[in-house]
């Protein structure tokens, strides 16, 4: 859909059942669910869809097997079986991940992990490899009680380490290795949220760069960021999923409140093949020596690492600081020694505020659970339920729990379970190689594409492949834009389809061009260019876009373009 068509019909109703604000996971996943429900919604984000927290996770749907430690049985059993969900209804864009654990001792932790689990120590120590295996035990007895074809968990010794990681340090005592996955694109997985909600029901409608400016008795007041037009809406209960904005949009309902104490997370995208190859299809799960988490993971052909875990009560705090990026690049020779790492590698910098709910002691600490929030407000104030934490992994089931709550307050009944319902490019997805072969082979459209092309645009889009092929077939459309893996069809596609209000969302969010350090000024102006005529850019629009999106890329993700 058009943004300017979903904003004019917008503008020719007021009444939902339900207002949903923001349009991260946690909200999409609202959406959705709601709209199986047969529920009129109305979505809105200040911003992009999936353009904040959500952007800037790790990229990883997992159990959290350290949160055993803490005694979160419930939250790692819901996380590990929304994990094996993930894999079954997304499975173009989450796929298994080996992962692999290295300990440098063997029984350390077995005394702190009980203390911590009772609450009675605070500070880390170093888990080694027996409190670790009793931990995977569990994670696998969780993993079993929903579909799971992952393969078990095994503790190697040094020298199994060594034959299957001949790069990593010689230090340790022994290496778990588990499965978890990887999301491939997250912001594209919201999209196909979001789209599934409005094709479900015409009763449904979503909408990015609209902000809350206020509530006063049953009506909320919308603004288009866009041109600053004023919207009202009459919906009967209001969902805020705004992430670490939650109290700052209840203060703008009327309705203070106090729920979020989020922490500060950066990551670093590199240019590494010698680091990508050294991992060997593993993330590198690890223990730094001030006991924060730490990830190297293999992401497309780029290495993700991260992450800080650092207080704020700024959720705009969206910037990677030097001292960040300097910290988490001295992590990677405590693993691979004989790596060379500096920032010359570095091609993309992220940060992003976790919504965690307010909590005491270490940042690592603070539960990463999720809760809900009802204000019910004074007189006619509209109830408004407030989505507190959460993890990427759990959404679903958050979101279920969310849409459970707004169907008792408005007297409704579910009428459709999310389970076992695929999203978007995740539907009928082939199960053998020989199925998938034959899906390619039917995008090339009787070779009108290349064969690896078609294969590119099943890996990114899984089913609704044959659809983007299509918009790829015409003259023109079938090449690469500069210096990219998207063709320009895709970019075209994406134009015609998928809302885009600005250059900033092809490029950050519909694709993977930011990320993965491809963009150059060569290719803002290529895809610029193939926006404009779509979008109705002018000329003077156009060269705009390309300005503020070089800005931005250079200010929040240290991009910094010739």
């Amino acid at each position: 859909m058009n943004r300017d068509i979903a904003l004019g019909k917008l503008a020719a109703r007021t009444r939902f059942d339900v207002l949903v604000i923001g349009a991260g996971v946690n909200g999409a996943g609202v959406f959705r669910d709601l709209a199986a429900q047969g529920l009129s919604v109305l979505l809105v984000d200040k911003g992009d869809f999936g353009s904040g927290t959500s952007a800037a996770s790790s990229h990883l749907a997992h159990g959290g097997i350290r949160y055993l430690e803490y005694g979160e049985f419930r939250l790692v059993r819901e996380a590990v079986q929304e994990r094996n969900r993930l894999l079954s209804n997304a499975g173009h864009l989450v796929k298994p991940l080996p992962t692999a654990m290295p300990l440098r001792t063997r029984g350390s932790g077995l005394l702190n992990a009980p203390l911590r689990f009772l609450r009675l120590r605070d500070r880390a120590s170093p888990r080694g490899a027996w409190v670790v295996r009793i931990g995977l035990a569990f994670y696998s007895l969780f993993s079993n009680t929903v579909d799971n074809d992952l393969p078990g968990h095994q503790v190697l010794n040094r020298t199994d380490v060594g034959r299957l990681l001949p790069h990593l340090t010689t230090e340790l005592k022994a290496c778990a290795l588990y499965h978890d996955a990887l999301i491939l694109h997250p912001e594209r997985l919201i999209w196909e949220l979001v789209a599934e909600g409005m094709q479900r029901s015409r009763q449904c409608l979503a909408l990015n760069y609209v902000s809350v400016a206020g509530m006063s008795d049953a009506q909320v007041k919308l603004r288009d960021e866009a041109t600053g037009r004023e919207l009202v809406v009459e919906p009967r209960i209001v969902v805020n999923a705004a992430g670490p904005w939650i109290d700052r949009v209840n203060g703008n309902l009327g309705q203070a409140s106090r729920l979020i104490g989020g922490t500060k997370g950066s990551h670093l995208v590199l240019d590494h093949p010698n680091l990508f190859a050294a991992l060997g299809g593993h993330m590198i799960f690890f223990e730094a020596a001030d006991g924060r988490i730490v990830l190297i993971c293999p992401f497309h052909d780029r290495v993700l690492l991260g992450t800080t875990d650092i207080r704020t009560d700024d959720p705009d705090a969206d910037q990677c600081t030097p001292e960040e990026e300097a910290y988490l690049l001295a992590l990677v020779p405590q693993m691979f020694p004989g790596i060379q790492m500096d920032a010359r590698h570095v091609v993309y910098r992220y940060c992003g505020v976790r919504p965690l709910g307010r909590g005491e002691g270490e940042a690592g600490q603070i539960s990463r659970d999720h809760s809900l929030h009802l204000h019910r407000g004074a007189g006619s104030a509209l109830p408004v339920l407030s989505l507190v934490g959460g993890k990427w992994t759990t959404f679903r089931a958050f979101a279920e729990q969310a849409s459970n709550r707004v169907l008792g307050e408005l007297g409704r009944k579910r009428t459709s379970a999310t389970g076992g319902t695929p999203i978007g490019g995740g539907a009928n997805l082939p199960r053998t190689k020989a199925d998938k072969e034959r899906a390619i082979r039917d995008a090339t459209l009787d070779g009108r594409l290349k064969p690896t092309d078609a294969e590119a645009l099943y890996d990114r889009y899984g089913t609704t492949a044959a659809v983007v092929a299509k918009a790829c077939s015409h003259p023109g459309m079938d090449e690469r834009l500069p210096g990219s893996r998207y063709l320009a069809g895709e970019v075209a596609h994406i134009c015609r389809t998928e809302m885009v209000a600005c250059l900033e969302d092809i490029m950050q969010r519909r694709t993977l061009m930011a990320m993965l350090g491809e963009t150059t000024p060569e290719l803002l102006e290529a895809v610029a260019r193939m926006a404009a005529p779509i979008l109705g850019w002018s000329e003077n629009r156009r060269q705009r876009e390309i300005k503020e999106t070089t800005l931005l890329l250079a200010r929040r993700h240290g991009v910094n373009l010739p």
